[in-house]
């Protein structure tokens, strides 16, 4: 499904999915929980590294950019 018409549950989902998938241990789920999937997709790689590390912020970017294609 498109992730701009996520909610905050489905945000929420495919972090703790790619937490598990990706080994993204560092990732604090509940840092995302105030966002949509519209706030979510509206984020750059460089907003993204205020919630999570570089390193975590490029995995997530990819795979969101990924699905919006």
């Amino acid at each position: 499904s498109d992730p701009q018409l996520w909610n905050s549950w489905h945000v929420q989902q495919w972090i703790e999915w790619a937490v598990l998938e990706y080994g993204l241990r560092g990732v604090d789920a509940t840092r995302f929980i105030h966002l949509d999937g519209r706030q979510l997709c509206r984020l750059s790689r460089d907003e993204l590294c205020r919630l999570v590390a570089p390193y975590e912020a490029d995995v997530l970017f990819t795979h969101l950019s990924y699905l919006r294609q």
